[in-house]
């Protein structure tokens, strides 16, 4: 079968004899590429010397840049943090560092700072860490943004703690009055104590005086049994005898109350007092409660003043420098392909004319 004279390439191809010099055309020799980039030595050397050079410029110009960073510890109330640090992270990200950049520009808008602050929740800790990047000549501008976003974050928490102390400040007045108070009336249980020992010598007296009473109308009868005689003395004996029921009778109301009536009223005291006593100690116990509570409220601070890195971070001027290199060797050796391409095209052009 004839071949038509516009019948496609690869049609010609499935000839035995034009298959093998198809591929002979078209093979790419590693020799042939190497004699190119030989060629063209000068050409990728001067580009290569080009981004060296611009790359050691570039490192040499550009300033280091250093991560400053600090630590905020969130303001604890009565043993927990008085908010979720997920909040506060939201609060520093949505709010607080942007009011204070934009503070800082309204008041310096001659060299408005362009730096980015970022707040970060490491995992599985409460510690907020606020970050900025920028060279050391700025430190100072970082060190006050910093110090700001704290002051600001400290108080939005300080109306919290200010509230959370005010209560507790209340609850140890009224203990301390409590104490006081208590105090007083242990003071009066123990004078009334004091009062029945008193009291217990004046019915000793008392009884004394009565038991005399007693024995002087005992003989006042002997005699009048001996002298009075009639009517007289049966009268007489009969008054006596009344009297002396009468001085028995206040004679045992006296040993009762001094017995009985007295014991009773300072078992009643001591009982008082002890009670008394130990209300003391629980005021006391609530008032040293409330004042490790109060030492236990922490506000919302830095808990390091702001610290720059030791090193820069970002890329070195090493690696700049490298990857200067890289990128010459790169555009030195399409540079001589491109060049080598162009010219087979023209001269293949030139031929065909």
């Amino acid at each position: 079968m004839a071949i038509e004279k516009n019948e496609p390439r690869d049609l010609m191809m499935r000839q035995p004899g034009n298959i093998q010099a198809y591929y002979q055309e078209d093979e790419i020799s590693l020799v042939e590429l190497l004699i190119t980039l030989f060629k063209y030595k000068t050409l990728i050397s001067v580009i290569l010397i080009l981004c060296i050079l611009g790359g050691v410029a570039i490192a040499l110009t550009t300033p280091k840049i250093y991560t400053y960073s600090t630590s905020i510890e969130i303001a604890r109330g009565i043993g927990n943090l008085i908010e979720k640090p997920e909040t506060v992270l939201a609060k520093l990200q949505e709010s607080y560092i942007d009011f204070v950049l934009r503070e800082y520009n309204s008041i310096n808008p001659q060299n408005p700072v362009r730096t980015k602050l970022t707040a970060k929740l490491p995992k599985e800790s409460d510690i907020i860490v606020l970050e900025s990047k920028g060279t050391e000549v700025m430190s100072e501008v970082h060190y006050q943004l910093h110090e700001e976003v704290v002051d600001k974050l400290s108080q939005d928490h300080g109306r919290t703690i200010a509230v959370m102390k005010r209560a507790l400040d209340a609850e140890q007045r009224h203990a301390k009055n409590k104490l006081s108070e208590l105090q007083d009336q242990a003071g009066l249980i123990k004078i009334q104590e004091e009062r029945l020992s008193e009291n217990a010598k004046l019915l000793t007296s008392q009884i004394a005086d009565v038991r005399n009473l007693i024995a002087e109308s005992r003989k006042n009868r002997r005699q009048s049994v001996n002298e009075v005689t009639g009517e007289a003395k049966a009268m007489t004996l009969l008054l006596i005898d009344n009297e002396i029921q009468q001085y028995q009778k206040r004679l045992s109301e006296l040993e009762e109350q001094l017995a009985i009536g007295l014991a009773n009223e300072r078992d009643e005291l001591r009982i008082a007092l002890a009670d008394n006593l130990r209300t003391q100690d629980e005021q006391r116990e609530k008032i040293q409660d409330t004042v490790a509570k109060i030492a236990e409220i922490r506000q919302t601070q830095a808990m390091t003043p702001t610290m720059r890195s030791l090193e820069p971070t970002g890329t070195g001027r090493k690696v700049i420098v490298l990857i200067a290199l890289v990128l010459g060797l790169f555009l030195g050796v399409m540079s001589a392909f491109i060049i080598e391409f162009f010219k087979k095209v023209r001269n293949q052009m030139q031929s065909i004319k």
